[in-house]
């Protein structure tokens, strides 16, 4: 695994059976680690917000989640760097976590809808332990008290799908609360798992328009796409040295 520059960002080239391998070592070393899932919307947000894009840099794993990142890899450096969308991710851990007995705990969403994700994620996968579920609506107040609770499970995984760009700043400000190896920001991920919404059918995914299938049902999130070609601006200007 090789960690490549991004302007105020990185990225790590990594293969499934590289992120598996992975996992399994910081979960044996019991070492804090928080993974990211970059794309090109987070990105824009480190221009402007040091503290996130610190917390990118800082993290155990940085993977490229879009299209676009893959792509700006390529412009920039010439090197290929493979897309793993965080929701594949998610299966991937929990393949993996089914096998070695690995405990996850969900956190993120509306009230039920975790509780949703880990029931169809436990279906899919045989033998996973689910250690505990809660929603992501919270007040700075009742963070010690979740953190508690938490930490009370043993969890050996979290997966945390809050507010980006917010998500990965607090995962990194309270890493060594939680109590747990590994730590992943997954966005909106549980409303898919949940199936209150629908994921883009494989041809798009293959074609990298997950975002465009994501808008169509959430037609607010235009306010973010169009940020898309500032993205693509500042990669040139990456590019040219300006």
């Amino acid at each position: 695994m090789s960690r490549i520059s991004l302007g105020t960002s990185c990225i790590d080239q990594v293969d499934p059976p590289e992120f598996a391998s992975e996992i399994s070592k910081r979960i044996a070393a019991r070492t804090p680690s928080q993974i990211v899932t970059l794309n090109a919307l987070m990105y824009n947000e480190t221009l402007k917000d040091e503290e996130l894009a610190r917390a990118i840099r800082q993290a155990a794993m940085v993977i490229a989640d879009s299209a676009g990142i893959a792509w700006a890899v390529k412009f920039l450096h010439g090197k290929g760097v493979r897309r793993l969308a965080g929701i594949d991710l998610i299966d991937t851990i929990c393949e993996i976590s089914s096998r070695e007995g690995y405990r996850i705990a969900l956190l993120g969403a509306k009230p039920g809808v975790a509780r949703e994700a880990g029931e169809k994620l436990s279906s899919r996968h045989p033998g996973l332990i689910i250690s505990g579920t809660f929603h992501g609506y919270f007040s700075h107040d009742e963070e010690p008290a979740l953190f508690d609770k938490i930490r009370a499970l043993k969890p050996d995984i979290i997966l945390a799908g809050l507010a980006v760009p917010h998500q990965e700043k607090w995962i990194s400000r309270h890493l060594e609360e939680f109590g747990a190896s590994i730590v992943m920001g997954v966005g909106g991920s549980f409303d898919v798992l949940s199936g209150r919404l629908k994921r883009a059918p494989v041809f798009m995914q293959r074609a990298g328009l997950e975002w465009l299938f994501r808008l169509i049902q959430q037609p607010w999130r235009i306010s973010r796409i169009k940020d898309l070609p500032f993205f693509v601006l500042n990669m040139i200007k990456l590019k040219l040295g300006i």
